[in-house]
């Protein structure tokens, strides 16, 4: 009996260690967008800058932003932020690649974006097309 307790808690944990953390995409159109001069805090300094997404409230264990139910993710090139900001202007979907399983992915406890990639992503398995 002991045996198959044993072997239910371990099947119980990998279930929720599997559910718990992602490595994917998410997508929407960009909504909110912040950065900040780095005076006060350094390691925010640009380009390193924070935005949400219209829909997505949740991605993985990745934080979201107080109060409003939103995922906010962070991201750190100047590339991405010019990409999110023809997003905007053309009100563009883009996709969001995050990885919460990799605590040197975080900033701050929010997720930080490998990539985005803009243009109607269509999001397939684990690569946008």
């Amino acid at each position: 009996m002991i045996k198959k307790s044993k072997k239910f808690v371990i099947l119980l944990f990998l279930f929720w260690c599997q559910n718990s953390f992602a490595d994917g995409f998410v997508k929407g159109k960009p909504e909110y967008v912040r950065t900040h001069n780095g005076t006060a805090i350094p390691a925010w300094a640009p380009p390193t800058f924070w935005f949400t997404l219209k829909g997505v409230a949740s991605a993985g264990n990745c934080a979201k932003i107080g109060g409003t139910g939103k995922v906010l993710f962070a991201a750190k090139t100047a590339q991405e932020l010019t990409l999110l900001m023809a997003a905007i202007q053309e009100n563009k979907e883009i996709a969001a690649h995050f990885n919460d399983t990799d605590e040197t992915q975080f900033v701050d406890g929010f997720c930080n974006t490998d990539y985005i990639t803009i243009e109607n992503p269509r999001v397939t398995g684990s690569i946008p097309v």
